[in-house]
């Protein structure tokens, strides 16, 4: 749909630079998420980097069993990204193909940015193509989701209430199959727990769903992030350096989101967007177990 609006546009990019000339700037100084050098490519990369140390992701590896299968997934991976990353352009496809009052809100009249997409994928294709897309995307997202629900029920049964257990003396007379057994109920109800509070927010949802989510999913990314790094770089971590860090981590990345424009009214920074402030809890995060091992 891009390369026809391209192709088939007499001066597109110079029709686009008319309405309006920071879109083609390296860096938008007018958008609200992403209007210095850090939000749009520091930020993005630190983010991405963590990201990808996730349990849910690094456990797609294990299906990578020889030469061969790393590079049909190389392969594979270049091609996928590629097309991902070309999804960023539908924002210029959607400034010549959706009338500006359809990404309105119907009873504010306020610009609906979660609109984008959706209305311009009903513009450019025909019912049957967009309701095809919807359920591959879809789909899409309920893998991801199952991932994350995966990975925070396990870390909230293994990682925090076996061993706050063990730290206590209260899994002493407990074979290794029970204990599994109560993770194994511990992490069910860790499920429920968030199926009860997704219930309540849906009864006053966010006005950006998508930034929501993000917020609390770069929580878990943080909390998850500092601890590996340490194990890889370093031997005989203190379990206390390891707590400190991931909630540094935590209190930074969720205090800039909620009071940064507050707390720092002059800055450049765009503290609206997640991956900002999740960025920097990481790199705070990681400069106290840097200092530490390097005095040692």
């Amino acid at each position: 749909s891009g390369t026809q609006l391209i192709f088939g546009t007499e001066d597109f990019w110079e029709q686009l630079q008319t309405e309006n000339a920071n879109l083609l700037k390296f860096v938008n100084p007018d958008s609200r998420f992403y209007k210095d050098f850090f939000s749009t490519y520091i930020a993005g990369f630190s983010i991405g980097a963590a990201l990808v140390c996730q349990p849910h992701i690094l456990t797609k590896a294990l299906y990578v069993k020889s030469d061969r299968a790393v590079a049909r997934y190389i392969g594979v991976f270049s091609v996928v990204f590629l097309l991902f990353t070309l999804l960023l352009m539908a924002g210029f496809w959607a400034h010549f193909n959706v009338p500006p009052e359809q990404l309105n809100d119907p009873t504010t009249g306020a610009f609906r940015q979660d609109l984008v997409m959706t209305v311009y994928l009903q513009n450019a294709f025909p019912d049957w193509l967009f309701t095809i897309i919807s359920v591959v995307l879809l789909a899409a997202a309920m893998s991801t989701l199952d991932g994350l629900l995966v990975g925070l029920s396990t870390i909230t049964a293994n990682d925090l209430v076996l061993n706050l257990q063990e730290r206590f003396g209260l899994a002493q007379n407990r074979s290794q199959e029970e204990r599994m057994r109560q993770a194994f109920r511990i992490s069910h109800i860790t499920l429920i727990v968030i199926a009860v509070l997704v219930f309540f927010i849906t009864l006053n949802p966010p006005k950006l769903l998508g930034i929501f989510g993000q917020t609390g999913v770069y929580g878990l990314v943080l909390a998850a992030v500092p601890p590996l790094l340490l194990g890889v770089w370093f031997k005989k971590v203190p379990i206390r350096l390891v707590w400190g860090m991931s909630i540094l981590a935590l209190v930074v990345h969720f205090g800039l989101y909620f009071f940064g424009s507050r707390l720092f009214p002059n800055s450049t920074l765009a503290f609206a967007n997640p991956g900002v402030t999740a960025a920097i809890g990481l790199i705070v995060s990681l400069i106290p177990g840097v200092l530490v091992f390097r005095r040692n």
